[in-house]
């Protein structure tokens, strides 16, 4: 591990861009891929399901991020930043075990929550849909709940020590396997949704047994109680960190039921869909992000690097994000039908609203530089105060719309909000105020475009934006020295290849 810092420390900017672009591939891809490898299957639910049923698995799947994100009790972020801390093999065994264990008992808590209070939960998220026969979804989703527990903690564990090719072994192996298993499980089941559900089950008793097989060389049969508490204080406070980004899913998808019903939730699911499209690149590059970070904080020009690294990152994706839209109505065509085209609007702001939260995630870096982590036990309240009170006055007017813009706003406050208490505890400045006028630049025209889908010139307009925004947002917003950097990097990587 150590040799590997090392060997991040020694290498030029654009070395450095070049092994975060290897690390978004093989980490941040698998595990994207890993998350959104349902908007594959969206031809398949979306043919053989109702469009009222569709809504239904869309209301239900967030409650699967909900518990995982209390299983983990911020023992991945934990395990990272304690493992980083010592060279002694028994206590970086220690600190992984501490962390595993940890995570298995509170994952039989949480099921077994569920389980009893299984016809509550279902009342609280169907409301007037539900019925009996439907607690089975439940039973079944608290089995891969409890299955998911160990194949979570390996993959995260594989990050952070590098061992890329066990990592792509269990992320893709568990990905392809729960695609043919759905599949196959909706043509034999005669319950199509139920058939979803089931279909993840064989899959996670496979790879949870690889998982225990990865690991069994890192466990040791104990939990030291006093390692294990100061590992607590530095993780619960992240449980946030995690839990509201995985309520939010739950909570826009409650307001669109309760005021537009489940036909709209089908719409809404079906424009998410198209939006983890952007949000796979971003969850890759977010990945790997956290290593690189770690690894180059106390670089002299690390300022200097992060803040490259954001701009280059907005400008990246709010054209791919323009491009998304523009292609949005044949995405639908593909993936499902002209009946969820209404779905097209929400793309914009849900592409963005995960954009936004990338970049909190690296101009915030500093609270978690500075190991003073309570501070998110302040702020994310404050976000998800502000996100609910955006969903029940928007979501009422404007619908699916209103729900989407409120999560866009959001995530645009917390950007902030982060950003200026992270500068306050870590001496890392970041221009916040240029980077949210060049995302509200993008998002307006990319806003704007969706709102005129039914336009015969639709593609035609998307096409000149294309154009127009990389290149006013070049020379507008990035200094004059950040290009000059810029430019520098790619001179680099021209020298290099010429002198091959």
């Amino acid at each position: 591990m150590n040799n590997r810092i090392d060997y991040l420390k020694s290498l030029n900017t654009f070395s450095k861009f070049k092994l975060l672009l290897k690390d978004s591939v093989v980490f941040g891809g698998l595990n994207a891929l890993s998350k959104f490898f349902s908007l594959f299957l969206t031809p398949l639910f979306t043919s053989l399901l109702s469009k009222a049923d569709y809504g239904i698995m869309d209301l239900l799947n967030p409650l699967m991020s909900i518990s995982g994100t209390i299983i983990i009790l911020g023992m991945d972020s934990a395990v990272a930043r304690f493992y980083y801390q010592t060279d002694n093999v028994k206590e970086r065994k220690q600190v992984v075990s501490n962390g595993f264990w940890a995570q298995i008992i509170s994952s039989i808590f949480v099921v077994g929550f569920i389980l009893c209070f299984k016809t509550i939960i279902l009342t609280f998220y169907l409301k007037h849909n539900y019925n009996a026969s439907q607690d089975l979804y439940l039973q079944v989703m608290a089995g891969i709940i409890l299955l998911s527990t160990p194949i979570r903690f390996v993959q995260n564990l594989l990050i952070w020590t590098y061992e890329k090719k066990k990592y792509a072994v269990l992320t893709g192996g568990f990905v392809i396997l729960n695609f043919l298993s759905i599949v196959g499980s909706m043509y034999v089941f005669r319950d199509k949704l139920l058939a979803v559900f089931i279909g993840q089950l064989f899959p996670g008793i496979i790879f949870a047994i690889m998982s225990l097989v990865y690991i069994r060389g890192y466990l040791l049969p104990k939990i030291n109680w006093i390692l294990l508490k100061d590992m607590m204080k530095f993780g619960l406070p992240l449980v946030l960190l995690a839990l509201i980004p995985a309520l939010i899913p739950a909570l826009d998808r409650s307001f669109i039921n309760k005021f537009s019903g489940l036909e709209e939730v089908a719409n809404y699911g079906i424009g998410y869909r198209i939006a983890t499209l952007i949000a796979l690149p971003i969850s890759s590059i977010s990945t790997a992000l956290g290593p690189f970070i770690l690894g180059l904080h106390k670089e002299e020009n690390a300022e200097r690097l992060f803040n490259i690294i954001s701009y280059a990152i907005i400008l990246l994706v709010s054209t791919l994000i323009i491009f998304l839209v523009t292609l949005s109505p044949l995405i639908i065509k593909i993936l499902a039908s002209r009946h969820y085209m209404p779905g097209i609007v929400v793309v914009a702001p849900l592409s963005f609203y995960f954009l936004l939260d990338m970049l909190k995630g690296i101009c915030a870096s500093g609270i978690d530089l500075s190991m003073k982590t309570y501070w998110n036990l302040m702020l994310y309240p404050v976000g998800l105060l502000f996100l609910y009170m955006a969903l029940a006055t928007l979501t009422p007017l404007y619908g699916i719309i209103g729900a989407a813009i409120a999560l866009f706003l959001s995530a645009l406050i917390n950007f902030n909000l982060f950003t200026l208490v992270g500068r306050r505890l870590y001496p890392f400045k970041y221009n916040q105020l240029k980077m949210s006028f060049l995302v509200l630049f993008a998002f307006f025209m990319s806003f704007a475009l969706s709102l005129n889908f039914e336009n015969s010139y639709y593609y035609a307009y998307g096409a000149i934006l294309l154009v127009i925004f990389p290149i006013c947002g070049f020379m507008v917003f990035i200094s004059r020295d950040q290009r000059e950097s810029l430019k520098i990097i790619v001179k680099q990587q021209i020298l290099k290849r010429n002198i091959k």
